[in-house]
């Protein structure tokens, strides 16, 4: 049975955010990409995005970045054979921060 080491990353991030948003992502082509964005109000560009699904990708890969203060980009690529056309789902958006004094 494996352990879980809870304080294994403590003090790496300086800050973390979570929000639980509604993202509509479009119609997407095989082939083809598409992006949203969703405001995260403390989000500043630099930090760490976690896009964590509550629903099936259908073959959709999706990342997420920090694209402008307050601001979070969520993009889809379909490398489907098919059109995917997830509509209006829920996730949770991480944000964090990570502690610079670490990189110093």
């Amino acid at each position: 049975m494996a352990k879980t080491n809870r304080n294994q990353y403590q003090g790496l991030y300086f800050q973390d955010i979570t929000a639980k948003v509604s993202v509509t992502i479009p119609s997407v082509a095989t082939g083809a990409g598409t992006s949203v964005t969703v405001n995260i109000t403390g989000a500043q560009v630099g930090d760490e995005v976690k896009f964590i699904p509550q629903f099936n990708l259908s073959g959709l890969v999706v990342t997420a970045d920090v694209s402008a203060a307050n601001t979070v980009t969520v993009k889809a690529v379909n490398f489907t054979g098919g059109t995917v056309n997830l509509g209006a789902q829920t996730a949770f958006i991480r944000v964090s921060r990570p502690n610079s004094g670490l990189y110093t």
